[in-house]
Formats: structure tokens, sequence, C-alpha cells
């Protein structure tokens, strides 16, 4: 019995691996909202300033989320240029 599945070339080619690696950058786009929310919520908590400093937090980790996605795309773009040329 042979078998006519062909074994990915390296880790970048199997499904699993690409599923991983959206599954942490969702990860990481959650975390950086949540902690920065929290941080705001908590700011507003102490000081007495009741959304102010929950709506700079939310700014500040969408700002976060932009710069870990462009990140990611920055290095995806930079492996697809290095498997067109081999």
């Amino acid at each position: 019995m042979s078998d006519d599945k062909k074994a990915p070339e390296n880790d970048s080619q199997s499904p699993w691996y690409a599923l991983s690696r959206y599954m942490g950058i969702g990860i990481e786009v959650s975390v950086a909202i949540v902690l920065c929310m929290y941080g705001g919520y908590e700011l507003d908590r102490k000081t007495g300033h009741s959304p102010l400093f929950l709506v700079i937090g939310l700014a500040v980790g969408f700002a976060v989320v932009i710069n870990i996605l462009l990140y990611y795309s920055r290095a995806a773009e930079k492996e697809a240029t290095r498997d067109r040329k081999k």
C-alpha cells in the first residue's frame, strides 16, 4: 500500500502551521486591546474620569494592533519574496 499523499517540504507549507500562525496573531490582537482597555479602565477608576482613559486605552490598543499587523504583513512579504527567488 502506497500513500499518494505528498508530505509538505517544510513546516511553513503545513495547514497546521498556517492555522497556528493566524491563531497566534488573533490572540496577540485580542490581548493588546484588552490590556490597553483594562489599563484605561483602572486609570479611570483611580482618577474618577469616567470614559476618558478607557477611550485613550482603546485608541492605544488599536495603534498597537496596527503595529502588530504591519509587522506580520512585512514578514509575510519578505517570506513571499524569498520564496519567489528560489
